[in-house]
This record gives structure tokens, C-alpha cells and sequence, in this order.
């Protein structure tokens, strides 16, 4: 029976009942004792889920490690396909995404739907890569190589920006901050604030082997849709990073890396906000392409025909029948 509620106090007051949640995790099951640690996370909340529901690709064997009730559900392999589950194993009224490398303290659940209760919102992450912590010279490389901006901000957490790039808060104070986007490691939302944003219709990405930026898919589209969506800087969660899904080869990762940049650029922006996030693309890129060239004649990481190759590969993809049949990113 699912119990319904709107606020986390009220739950609370629910013949002595807690909100309920299904915790569900995306694995291709080979994160060994990284993903038993994320087990064992759950297992100690003190609201623990009333499911782990384990979204596995086909094809891959079920792990050993095991904390007993976790129910394994087989889908196609992706990023994007392992987290744009159906209704029918979810009869919770909220949701626990998780990778399948992470600990976190037994009261991280519990903050969460505080965090949600406090300022009303629709789904709340953390902050899992602390871009502010980073030295100087990172935040320099980040922007040249990347394109992420610090800022200063008392209202947000993550921007995006017309280009595509986001911006990150570079000061901020433990506690619960706006946002436009979000690292999707650990998140919780209202079932039925997921529901409203069709990830599946996103499955498109999962033609490249790692559809690098799914996250900025999911919370972006979130917040263009109308979800308040929330970062809180004082719950903290170690990243153990299995990197399974990391694509080897040089050429291969940047070339699909600028075609993805792409594609994301055109789903996220101009197809949301039209012709004026064009100026911003272009001076975006043309520092990106000089960064790459200098990188390679300094032997760093960076390839000019690479990257012009990417953008011609992401503008191509961006002209087929596949791509242009999407559903709009603004619902």
C-alpha cells in the first residue's frame, strides 16, 4: 500500500510512519566491493527504503555481493536506460537514484527529506564533486578545457549557461542552495516530479558508448520543466568511482565527448531558448578548438581534428530523422 504524503512532517505524523522511497541503483554489476558498500549505506538509514530495486544491463551476471534484499530487474544497457525506469516497480511517493559506488552516513535519507520539506522542493541532490574546492590552476584548466565557470551566488548552486557549460558556486556555505543542475550520483525526488519529465526520451544519448552530461540531461530538464530542484552543500557522500562505463580510447572519447557537447548544447538551449544562445555556442567553441590545438602542440591532451571532427559528428547527428523526432526538452 503506498502511503501518500506531500511534506515530510506530515509523514512523520503518520501513525509514527516515515516517508517510504525506493532506493534505485543503475550497475552493470562489476563495482565489487564499491557497490556492496552502497548496499550496506542503505541498509543502515534511518529511513531505509522500502526497495532496492537494481537496474542491471542484459548480459551481465548479477554481483555476489549482497545484502539480501535487493530485487534485480534486467534493462538495456545505458546511462540514461538504467534510470529512465517504468512506474510499475515503484509504488513509493518518492525516489532514491544511486550509483553503484558510493558510502554515505546513516542520516543522509533522513536529511534529505528534510532538505525537501524545509524549502518545499521537487527533488534534492548533493554536492558529490566540490569544483570549489579545487587549486587554482584546476578552475583555470576547467575553464579553458571545459568551459565551467566559478561564481558567486546566494541563491544557486549549478547554472547553465547559453553555451551549454555550467557554472558552479565557488563560496558556498553549508546548506540548501537553488539549482539548474546536478551531479546524479545521489538524488531524491518526488516520484511524480520524475514522472513529468520523460527521461526516457533521452534514450537517444545511449547510442554512444558514455553519454558524458546524462545528468545535466535529467536535472536540466527538471528544472526547465518547472521542478524546484535543490543542492545541499552539508550532506556529504564519498564517491568510491568504479568507472565502468568510461570509454578507453583517446580518439573515440573526445571525438563522441564534442559531438555529445553538442547535441546536449542544442537539446538543453536552443531548443529551449532559441537563436540568442547561438553567439554564446560559437565563442564557446572557438576557445574550446584553440584549447585543444594548444594542447597538442604542448603533447597534452587535446586534438585539434579530433575536435572539429566531434562538432561535425554532433551537427550531423543533429540533422538525422532520430534526433529531430525527440519530444521537446520543454515539455
Amino acid at each position: 500500500m503506498r502511503v501518500t504524503c506531500t511534506r515530510f512532517s506530515d509523514c512523520l505524523n503518520l501513525t509514527g510512519m516515515k516517508c517510504e522511497y525506493c532506493a534505485v541503483i543503475r550497475t552493470l554489476g562489476t563495482a565489487g566491493d564499491k557497490y556492496y558498500q552502497t548496499l550496506l549505506s542503505l541498509k543502515n538509514q534511518t529511513i531505509p527504503p522500502k526497495k532496492i530495486l537494481v537496474y542491471i544491463a542484459e548480459g551481465y551476471s548479477l554481483p555476489k555481493e549482497t545484502i539480501g534484499i535487493e530485487q534485480y530487474i534486467y534493462v538495456k544497457k545505458g546511462m540514461i536506460a538504467q534510470r529512465a525506469l517504468p512506474d510499475k516497480e515503484v509504488d513509493t511517493d518518492y525516489i532514491l537514484f544511486l550509483d553503484d559506488d558510493l558510502s554515505f552516513s546513516p542520516n543522509t535519507v533522513e536529511r534529505l527529506f528534510a532538505g525537501l520539506d524545509e524549502k518545499q522542493g521537487d527533488v534534492i541532490s548533493v554536492n558529490i564533486f566540490p569544483n570549489h574546492e579545487l587549486s587554482f590552476i584546476r578552475k583555470v584548466y576547467g575553464i579553458i578545457v571545459c568551459g565551467t565557470f566559478p561564481m558567486i551566488s546566494s541563491k544557486y548552486a549549478f547554472k547553465v549557461r547559453k553555451n551549454g557549460c555550467y557554472s558552479y558556486n565557488n563560496n558556498p556555505k553549508n546548506g540548501i542552495y537553488l539549482s539548474q543542475s546536478a551531479a546524479g550520483a545521489l538524488s531524491l525526488w518526488k516520484f511524480s516530479s520524475y514522472k513529468t519529465i520523460h527521461f526516457e526520451d533521452e534514450i537517444y544519448f545511449d547510442k554512444f558508448r558514455y553519454p558524458l552530461g546524462d545528468d545535466q540531461l535529467m536535472f536540466n530538464k527538471a528544472y526547465v520543466n518547472g521542478q524546484k530542484l535543490l543542492i545541499d552543500y552539508s550532506v556529504k557522500v564519498n564517491h568510491l568511482d568504479s568507472g565502468s562505463g568510461h570509454v578507453k580510447q583517446a580518439k573515440e572519447k573526445l571525438i563522441d565527448n564534442v559531438a555529445i557537447s553538442y547535441l546536449i548544447w542544442y537539446r538543453t538551449c536552443f531548443q529551449v531558448y532559441g537563436v540568442k544562445c547561438i553567439p554564446a555556442y560559437i565563442r564557446k567553441i572557438t576557445v574550446l578548438a584553440l584549447a585543444s590545438a594548444l594542447s597538442q602542440m604542448l603533447g597534452i591532451e587535446g586534438n585539434i581534428l579530433y575536435y572539429c571532427k566531434g562538432l561535425a559528428k554532433g551537427f550531423n547527428m543533429s540533422k538525422s530523422e532520430d534526433f529531430k523526432s525527440l519530444p521537446p526538452f520543454k515539455v
